[in-house]
């Protein structure tokens, strides 16, 4: 038998470790290792998936551009076709056409590239929007028909858009070279550039187009709708009236006023529904503070409200003043009463929600509420300002809010990863 050895004087003889000590130690080394490496290999799958993404994106990204840039050059070849065939060897001038008795005869290059751009702008939007991946087609028959509701007012927008600005810097044009008339093929080869230009741009929004882009599109959309109803108007005093005044009667005025109000309403419908996708995405994949508690109850109230402010938007627009004065005053009252209750409930509806946009919220409210008091009681407003300035604060309201949801859901996703 092995003898131990006795321990020197002096000195303390140290107790043997259990073999299942060793064997405990040696494990969790293992089990440390196999978690170090193990975390190592989800970084480089991460790194590799992120990498696979990046390079989806950009082959999308370049499946987009060449796509848009085809649809460009298509639409230059035969826009500046028709526009030479109907020129004809006559000078034709900037601007012109479109006066406010609505047409006049002889036309211009404005006129023409404006209705090309009306016209060949659907194909383009069309292109590119229905080859992007969507949600899932839906099944219900009332679901389609809103589906193509949304998608016939994004049109609808994007060629309003892009041929009323149109208009509006060719007749800025006219007045920087007054007396100016080009000669037909020159003409004809601004047309066709200008709306292949426009077709670009609008082919590319096609693909990209986001609940933020759409918000802003929107604001782009009713001021340009609104300055062509003012700068082509029979009565130059109309502001002296109230806005509406604009919609009366079928003129060129009445039916660009009438149609952006319409038009503006569905896209704010279509508005509510994307915001409601993105709350739900924002409820599973949030870690902010508060937004655990926003329900899907309180995401269907909020998206009613929105909904009810474009449903009375568009009212405004399909029933004139001159039509029925009741129905249109009640739909423009209750369009008010509708965003100060949305806004005034908000905090309770999406809690979590950054406090500068609430401070921003009360101030658009309160703006609301003081625009009525100054227009009613002390007198300092007429009609048309105070619908302009009511207008402008829900329309900056809605645009802010929309990029607020998309800024809050874009951090909780880089928080997640």
């Amino acid at each position: 038998m092995r003898r131990s050895l006795p321990a020197k004087p002096g000195t303390r003889r140290s107790p043997r470790r259990p073999a299942l000590a060793s064997m405990t130690r040696m494990t969790s080394i293992d089990t440390a290792a196999d978690r170090t490496a193990a975390e190592d290999d989800e970084q480089v799958a991460e790194r590799s998936s992120a990498e696979q993404l990046t390079a989806a994106r950009d082959r999308r990204g370049v499946s987009v551009e060449s796509r848009a840039l085809l649809v460009a050059i298509a639409s230059v070849l035969l826009s500046a076709a028709v526009a030479a065939l109907l020129f004809r060897e006559t000078r034709v001038p900037l601007s012109g056409g479109l006066t406010a008795g609505f047409l006049e005869q002889g036309i211009s290059v404005g006129v023409t590239a404006a209705a090309s751009v009306a016209m060949l702008g659907t194909p383009a939007f069309l292109s590119t929007y229905l080859g992007a991946k969507r949600a899932p087609r839906p099944r219900r028959l009332a679901h389609r028909i809103r589906s193509a509701v949304d998608l016939a007012a994004l049109v609808l927008v994007h060629v309003g858009i892009a041929a009323l600005g149109l208009l509006g810097c060719f007749a800025v044009l006219q007045d920087a070279f007054l007396r100016l008339a080009l000669g037909s093929y020159t003409a004809a080869g601004i047309v066709g550039l200008v709306t292949g230009l426009a077709t670009y741009f609008i082919a590319l929004s096609g693909a990209r187009i986001s609940t933020t882009t759409l918000a802003s599109l929107l604001g782009l959309f009713l001021i340009a709708g609104a300055l062509s109803a003012m700068l082509t108007a029979n009565d130059p005093l109309w502001w002296d009236k109230n806005l509406s005044a604009l919609g009366v009667g079928i003129t060129a005025s009445a039916i660009i006023f009438n149609a952006t109000l319409v038009v503006a309403g569905l896209v704010v419908v279509g508005i509510a529904d994307r915001v409601a996708l993105d709350l739900a995405g924002w409820r599973r994949d949030a870690r902010r503070p508060g937004s655990r508690r926003t329900t899907s109850r309180r995401v269907r109230l909020l998206q009613i409200g929105i909904l009810l402010i474009g449903l009375l938007l568009a009212m405004v627009g399909l029933v004139t003043v001159n039509a029925n004065m009741l129905v249109h005053n009640a739909a423009a009252s209750g369009l008010g009463l509708v965003f100060v209750v949305v806004a005034c409930a908000l905090p309770m509806l999406l809690p979590g929600l950054p406090r500068a946009f609430l401070l921003l919220n009360y101030l658009m409210v309160l703006g609301v509420l003081g625009s009525t008091v100054l227009f009613l009681q002390v007198g300092y407003y007429n009609f048309t300002g105070y619908e302009l300035v009511a207008t402008g604060l829900v329309l900056v309201w809605l645009i802010v809010f929309v990029r607020n949801i998309a800024a809050v859901r874009a951090d909780d996703r880089a928080a997640v990863r």
